[in-house]
């Protein structure tokens, strides 16, 4: 069952509020813990016939199950997940789209992380609407995961970046528990 414009419209406004609550992500909101968990409901699915919804982002939530999702191939066989896919490439185009309405245009935009770094499709798509920032996409390097992956002459150049996301998510977790920089020991 499709979903109607006003639960779109709702969803949306969920990633929006979303996306300014302070939270700490552990392991189980990693890209892997999500990949993890993913995996395992789809083997319940498989199993059981169930009819189940994995709503997941946005922050690492997105990328971990649209990256999934273009490894399965689901997108060609299922309308929930092609919307699923949509709605992805909707949010990144946009924020794309105001950030170079804050910075009055972009000469870089830099794809990092799991889907920025990985997944080749998902940039093209989210490139593909972009044209009129100046961002032209290399196809050919873009497959490759080459770097700069625009076309040459663009307005724009486009990179990937490789992340060590583990390294900031502990650097995060040792300000929040150690606000001052202090150290303690083990049983203290």
């Amino acid at each position: 069952m499709a979903m109607s414009s006003e639960q779109i419209r709702l969803l949306d406004a969920y990633w929006r509020a979303a996306n300014v609550k302070p939270r700490l992500l552990g392991h189980w909101g990693t890209s892997p813990g999500l990949s993890f968990i993913y995996a395992h409901l789809n083997r319940l699915v498989r199993e059981t016939d169930a009819d189940v919804i994995y709503l997941a982002g946005p922050g690492h939530g997105g990328p971990a199950i649209v990256a999934n999702v273009y490894l399965e191939g689901l997108r060609e066989r299922d309308e929930g997940v092609a919307l699923a896919v949509a709605m992805f490439v909707y949010q990144a185009r946009k924020q794309v789209g105001a950030l170079a309405a804050a910075l009055g245009g972009l000469d870089t935009l830099v794809f990092t992380g799991g889907i920025g770094e990985r997944a080749a499709p998902a940039r093209a798509e989210i490139c593909d609407g972009l044209g009129h920032l100046g961002v032209h996409l290399d196809p050919a390097r873009n497959a490759v995961h080459g770097n700069p992956t625009g076309m040459p002459g663009s307005a724009c150049q486009v990179r990937i970046v490789a992340t060590r996301e583990d390294l900031m998510i502990a650097r995060h977790t040792r300000g929040v528990l150690f606000p001052n920089g202090e150290r303690r020991h083990r049983g203290q």
